[in-house]
């Protein structure tokens, strides 16, 4: 029973793991286009500034 059960904590854990790694990897595509979009609107603003 003991063997059994250490056994499945392992997967568990494994799962959650697996888990916060796509978790992760979702916030880091977040990021990623909140920054490209940042950047867009700093060159924007630029122009605009630049330009009036």
């Amino acid at each position: 029973m003991g063997e059994n059960s250490d056994s499945e904590e392992v997967q568990d854990a494994y799962e959650e793991v697996e888990e916060q790694r796509a978790v992760a990897a979702q916030w880091k595509r977040k990021l990623q286009k909140l920054t490209n979009d940042m950047a867009d609107l700093r060159s924007l603003l630029d122009e605009q500034v630049c330009c009036q």
